[in-house]
């Protein structure tokens, strides 16, 4: 709160004179007033607002000071009785007069308002930064948004139900007296403020984590009447508690997103894999269906023929078996790239969930290349058995269609050449 005017002046003033003991709660009788002091004590009312009557305000010695409000232009009379009156009045309407005197300080060698102004500042700082961060609050709106009731449902993690507090932001001046660290905790309420005014996209998750920080801070209260009270005494630990919330949360948001990338990862290469295995098996699958065309459709009555149908079987199984060799060195490729991608993430070693997930992960992706070579090394030997297979079907096939016109002896070594051809290609 800044200085205020009626301590350097009316205050100063009004503390030369002496109250009049017929004074009330509705008009301030003071005994002193001087032609010298007249006038300031006139111009220092009128400036503050106050309906100076020039024949009824001064009479005599004497100053009289209406304080109901219609005696005030603005209707807000700046003299309080006491803090106490003050404490009743900012409690209601969540807001601090700028200027005010209060008249129990007149009698006070040192006139020392400052204290009690922060306890006041506390109250309404403490409350408007409740209500912003509750569910719902009475009223709803306004500069005394929430002065009346507070709601919080705050989530639990699991399946245990949401907690409830619904209490009213009460106390009196006597609990307020009692609040001690009042520079920290007006810095507390600074700092709590300036994270809910900060406008972007985390904006809804630092609410929620105060949110949650409220609900821990306050698990301790054994009524909800003691909720507000016990707030006001503890807004240093509020604003620690909250700043250690949100370092777990931003952990939290890295972990999730380092996870994430791991996922996708692991999505990525089980795809190349696959898609490999995938081409592979559907290339090998091109000798049984050449022997099924051979068998079906083509009839061989020649060893001519049946020389140019092995050799053609032949080099396509060579082609297939390459292309088979080439997968599996590809996967030899891919799990030195898994092991070296999954090794930067052995380095976080403030993160074991992260370590653990990625730790998983590669040994599912190496098992997976592992299984996939193999699967592939197998496909190579049925497709090495199926060209065996075929030969000899088409040796027996020669035989058979040119009646033993040549040598099956011949027939045989010729394709016995063929076979050492692919083999040796192989």
């Amino acid at each position: 709160m800044s200085e205020i005017p009626l301590k350097s002046n009316l205050f100063k003033l009004l503390k030369l004179l002496e109250q009049h003991c017929d004074s009330t709660d509705k008009v301030l009788i003071f005994e002193g007033v001087t032609d010298e002091n007249k006038a300031s004590l006139q111009d220092e009312l009128i400036s503050l607002g106050y309906k100076f009557n020039s024949s009824r305000s001064i009479r005599g010695s004497r100053l009289y000071i209406q304080i109901t409000a219609p005696s005030w232009i603005n209707g807000e009379c700046p003299i309080y009785l006491n803090w106490e009156y003050l404490y009743s009045v900012v409690s209601q309407k969540l807001s601090i007069p700028k200027y005010y005197l209060i008249l129990s300080e007149l009698q006070a060698e040192d006139y020392s308002d400052r204290e009690n102004a922060k306890r006041l500042e506390i109250l309404c700082g403490a409350t408007k930064l409740l209500a912003r961060i509750s569910d719902h609050c009475e009223p709803p709106s306004g500069n005394a948004k929430g002065s009346e009731r507070l709601l919080f449902l705050i989530e639990s993690e699991g399946d245990a139900p949401a907690s409830r507090y619904d209490f009213k932001p009460e106390t009196n001046w006597d609990q307020l007296l009692k609040l001690t660290n009042l520079d920290q905790s007006l810095v507390a309420i600074t700092k709590l403020e300036g994270t809910l005014n900060i406008d972007d996209k985390q904006a809804k998750e630092r609410k929620s984590v105060m949110r949650s920080s409220f609900s821990e801070l306050i698990n301790k209260c054994e009524t909800t009447s003691d909720i507000f009270y016990y707030l006001l005494n503890s807004l240093v630990q509020f604003q620690k508690k909250y700043d250690e919330h949100h370092d777990m949360f931003i952990q939290r948001f890295s972990v999730n997103k380092v996870l994430h990338e791991i996922s996708k990862q692991d999505l990525e290469y089980t795809s190349k894999i696959n898609d490999i295995v995938s081409n592979g098996q559907a290339k090998a699958l091109t000798i049984p269906a050449s022997l099924a065309v051979i068998g079906a459709v083509m009839k061989i009555e020649a060893v001519s023929d049946a020389i140019a149908v092995a050799a053609g079987l032949s080099i396509t199984t060579v082609m297939i078996v390459k292309s088979l060799s080439a997968h599996n060195e590809t996967f030899k490729h891919i799990q030195k790239r898994i092991k070296a991608e999954f090794q930067r993430y052995d380095n976080l070693a403030e993160q074991a969930e992260v370590r653990k997930q990625a730790g998983l992960i590669q040994n599912d992706l190496t098992k997976l290349v592992k299984n996939a070579g193999n699967n592939l090394t197998f496909v190579k030997h049925i497709v090495i058995g199926t060209l065996a297979f075929g030969l000899l079907y088409i040796a027996y096939s020669t035989y058979e269609s040119t009646n033993q016109a040549v040598h099956p002896t011949n027939t045989i070594q010729c394709l016995y050449q063929d076979l050492k051809f692919a083999k040796a290609n192989l």
